[in-house]
């Protein structure tokens, strides 16, 4: 963003030099000043279209921030609430976390595995290895198990927000009661 700022405001200096040697009469060096302000006002409204144009974006994203921050608070809230207790499937994947990050093995010993056999089935390692750092920060329990669905939850939120562009879907999403339960 930094650069095509960057980019953008020295073409429009560039712009505006052009512009002015080329109003000035080569010959008898006489500046035609009508004709720099209609260009200089031209350019000026560019500039401002720009402007609006990035007040609009940083209005969005103070809105999905501000989205997002409800549904990380909701779903923090409701982390030790919303189950009550660790199911069967958070607990595996705890202790295959907690295994694969004392270890690097799970608990079948198998070595950093793309794909890992459960108590129960096989599944896509992905859940797993988000969360070992968790585990590692906040020790092996609900939050530790918990956190990274929470991050996957909120993730969800902003992914469709961008692809609907609508504050009501996210904002429904954020609040509804399943999504957090799962989230």
């Amino acid at each position: 963003e930094t650069v095509r700022s960057f980019v953008d405001d020295n073409f429009y200096i560039f712009k505006i030099k052009f512009v002015f040697w080329s109003i000035i009469d080569q010959n008898n060096f006489q500046f035609d000043i009508l004709g720099f302000l209609y260009t200089l006002h031209t350019l000026l409204g560019n500039f401002r279209g720009i402007m609006i144009y990035n007040d609009y974006r940083q209005h969005m994203l103070r809105k999905l921030s501000l989205i997002l921050a409800l549904g990380l608070v909701l779903r923090i809230g409701f982390l030790t609430v919303s189950p009550p207790e660790l199911f069967g499937d958070e607990i595996d994947v705890g202790y295959q976390a907690y295994s694969l990050l004392k270890t690097g093995q799970d608990i079948y010993r198998q070595t950093m595995p793309f794909y890992i056999h459960s108590l129960a089935e096989w599944r896509a390692p992905l859940l797993m290895y988000a969360t070992i750092p968790t585990i590692a920060i906040t020790g092996l329990n609900e939050y530790g198990v918990r956190l990274p669905e929470v991050i996957f939850g909120v993730l969800g939120i902003a992914i469709l927000f961008l692809m609907t562009k609508k504050y009501s879907i996210a904002i429904a999403l954020a609040i509804m009661p399943w999504h957090i339960h799962y989230s």
